[in-house]
């Protein structure tokens, strides 16, 4: 099965993949979930190269700030595979589509819109919904300042309601502004202040190298709170934990900003990669720091429905949890 999943160095990624989702499909058919599942993790990282040039591409047309691109790439990463046995399938495309082929760009970019709406979301705290309507009221916003030869700054609500057709609230608008810019500065303010808690090592210029608990503990949550998040990080690796560091911008916003193909050479990385007995592969840093995210997601969304019983927003919770880590170092 691995040699029919090699891409061929004369095919084009669409020649590859429509190639590959014909077997993947037959797989389907003859009831070989596990295999196809499996064909399809392996035929997606062989065209990993392009979705991410899509990831990234989308994340300028969106305005999406370092960490919003981080996670929607994972969001890709966790849904692209799936999609996979779709692509250029007569079975599955539209009678309008008969006789046509999609690029492979054309393609995920069509079927992953939600997930840019849903990683604003989930960076910002706010609905997808939500999100869906801030990315207009982004997209008009740079359009005014674009055709006004202004800064984005200086364009007013009112402005924006109008460029919207007046079918968004003023109140609304303003509303999902305050939002964004709120987290801006949430972020600057966490970003100047979080030095204390910076980890030394290659990235941050000093000698002594990071460390991080088996377990974790946060200092000022309620205890049954406290007890969901102890669960969840006793059963992570210190990889994983260093990733969700990462992320969520406690390690430096240099850091946080790293691509992944620079992150994975960080010397903390490194050991902690070395150390994690969960990793099949070795071969990848990449691919596995982005399977990690993937994972830590989903822990993260287990973590936010148990913990939205008791009235916590599990980012905030969260961030007091690894405070509460960062402070005990």
């Amino acid at each position: 099965m691995k040699e029919t999943l090699k891409r061929n160095p004369e095919e084009s990624y669409k020649e590859y993949l429509t190639r590959v989702a014909a077997y993947i499909a037959l797989l389907k058919k003859q009831g070989l979930l596990n295999e196809a599942d499996e064909a399809s993790n392996i035929a997606f990282w062989e065209i990993f190269d392009i979705i991410k040039e899509m990831v990234e591409c989308e994340s300028r047309r969106c305005k999406l700030d370092d960490q919003t691109q981080e996670a929607y790439m994972t969001k890709v990463i966790n849904v692209a595979p799936k999609l996979i046995y779709r692509f250029n399938n007569p079975e599955y495309m539209d009678d309008k589509y008969e006789g046509k082929q999609f690029e492979v760009k054309t393609f995920f970019k069509s079927r992953t819109q939600y997930c840019i709406r849903e990683a604003v979301a989930s960076v910002l705290e706010i609905t997808p919904e939500e999100a869906k309507v801030l990315l207009k009221i982004r997209s008009a916003r740079a359009a005014l300042a674009s055709e006004n030869d202004r800064t984005e700054d200086d364009i007013t609500v009112e402005e924006i309601f109008t460029k919207l057709g007046e079918k968004i609230s003023i109140a609304q608008i303003t509303e999902l502004i305050l939002t964004e810019k709120g987290k801006e500065s949430y972020n600057m303010i966490t970003e100047q202040g979080i030095e204390k808690f910076r980890p030394l090592g290659s990235s941050g210029g000093g000698q002594e190298s990071y460390d991080i608990d088996e377990v974790v503990f946060g200092k000022s949550l309620d205890d049954d709170v406290k007890q969901i998040f102890d669960g969840v990080f006793a059963k992570m690796s210190r990889l994983e934990i260093y990733l969700l560091l990462k992320n969520y911008g406690f390690l430096g916003e240099d850091i946080r900003s790293m691509d992944m193909e620079d992150f994975v050479q960080d010397s903390d990385f490194k050991r902690f990669f070395a150390e994690d007995t969960s990793i099949r592969s070795r071969k990848d840093p990449v691919k596995t720091a982005y399977n990690k995210n993937v994972k830590i997601e989903k822990a993260i969304a287990a973590m936010a429905m148990q913990v939205a019983e008791r009235r916590y927003n599990v980012d905030g919770g969260l961030e007091e949890y690894l405070f509460g880590l960062l402070e005990d170092k």
